[in-house]
């Protein structure tokens, strides 16, 4: 069982590889991915182990249950790029890894926020919540750490990377029509 066990690790690692080759190659060869050169990255399997990250912060108390964990595709049948957004903290896209026709894992692109968060949008976003003065200064952090970026660009960027790691060509759809299919979440 141990040689089965060693088998297991290094598929693991080749494709651990092999995802991180695709993003990479993904957004080397396509023109709009360059803008997502400073958006965090984080590719991680079904079982929650990371496959790699880049640029990936330090997400405060209640980011991933609300933003993260909606967008991992457990599922073999859909990899299509999922939206996610919220008001506290931001927008993030999602792309299911997958390897023979089976869900690997999910590629997370973001989170960004469509605009410059200055004192004012900090404070009109952290008004009615009921938290904590360390619970703030964590989200203020994590506000510093995150870039800006339109979330048409953020589904744009996250199709075209689609398009290139699987070769498969779906086309983005009316920003209208997108935003009333992605789910607000009001925390």
């Amino acid at each position: 069982s141990s040689a089965a066990s060693d088998v297991y690790k290094r598929q693991i690692v080749g494709y651990k590889q092999a995802v991180e080759m695709r993003w990479r190659m993904a957004r080397e060869n396509a023109l709009l991915l360059r803008s997502l050169s400073s958006v965090p990255v984080r590719a991680i399997t079904r079982a929650g182990e990371e496959m790699f990250a880049e640029g990936w912060p330090n997400l405060p108390e209640g980011c991933a249950e609300a933003l993260v964990t909606p967008l991992l595709h457990r599922e073999d049948s859909n990899c299509l790029p999922r939206l996610r957004t919220s008001p506290v903290f931001g927008a993030m896209a999602s792309i299911g890894v997958r390897e023979l026709g089976r869900a690997m894992g999910t590629l997370l692109i973001g989170p960004v926020f469509p605009s410059e968060l200055n004192e004012t949008a900090v404070s009109h976003i952290l008004a009615p919540l009921e938290i904590s003065v360390a619970q703030k200064s964590a989200l203020i952090a994590y506000y510093r750490s995150i870039p800006v970026l339109d979330c048409r660009a953020l589904i744009d960027g996250a199709i075209l990377a689609y398009n290139q790691m699987y070769g498969e060509h779906i086309m983005p759809v009316s920003y209208t029509h997108l935003r009333a299919h992605e789910t607000e979440l009001h925390l």
